[in-house]
C-alpha cells in the first residue's frame, strides 16, 4: 500500500473545471443521492491519461469508481478510513463556497479550483468539513 499525501496546484484549468460542473448539471437526471451528497458516475479518459503522464508511480487508468460529486450547503463527512481502498484522487472543481475543507491526518486542505489531491485513503484518517455556504463540486476516483 502507498503511503502518500500529494497536492498539485492547477492540475485542471478553470474552463475544464466549469465544463465538468456543467456536465453534472446537464445530466442531473442521471445523478443519485449518496448520504447528503449527489453523485454522477463519470469516467474521463483524458484526465486519467494526464494523471498517468505526470504521475508515473501508479497506473491511474485502472479506476474502481469515478464520480462528479456535488456537496450541497450543510453537507460534511466525518473522520473515517476507506476500508479496502488503496488510493484516491480528488480534483476540486470550484472554490466559490465557504467551508468544505479536506482534512487528512489533521492537515487541512482548502479547496482551490483545479487543484489535485492524491492520498492513501485506506491508510489515512480523513474528513470533509461542513459546507457553510454554497456548493462544493469535485471529481473523485477510488482504487482498490
Amino acid at each position: 500500500m502507498f503511503n502518500i499525501i500529494l497536492k498539485l496546484d492547477n492540475f485542471l484549468g478553470a474552463q475544464d473545471c466549469n465544463h465538468l460542473i456543467e456536465h453534472f448539471k446537464n445530466n442531473i437526471d442521471k445523478t443519485s443521492p449518496f448520504g447528503d451528497r449527489i453523485i454522477l458516475k463519470y469516467k474521463n479518459e483524458t484526465i486519467l491519461e494526464k494523471l498517468n503522464s505526470m504521475m508515473t508511480f501508479f497506473n491511474f487508468k485502472n479506476i474502481d469508481n469515478m464520480e462528479i460529486v456535488k456537496w450541497p450547503e450543510g453537507s460534511a463527512l466525518p473522520p473515517h478510513h476507506d476500508d479496502g481502498d488503496f488510493l484516491t484522487f480528488i480534483i476540486f472543481l470550484n472554490e466559490d463556497f465557504d467551508g468544505g475543507e479536506s482534512v487528512i491526518e489533521n492537515i487541512k486542505i482548502k479547496p482551490k479550483l483545479g487543484d489535485l489531491l492524491i492520498f492513501s485513503n485506506g491508510l489515512y484518517l480523513h474528513e470533509i468539513k461542513k459546507i457553510k455556504k454554497g456548493e462544493r463540486f469535485v471529481l473523485i476516483a477510488w482504487y482498490k
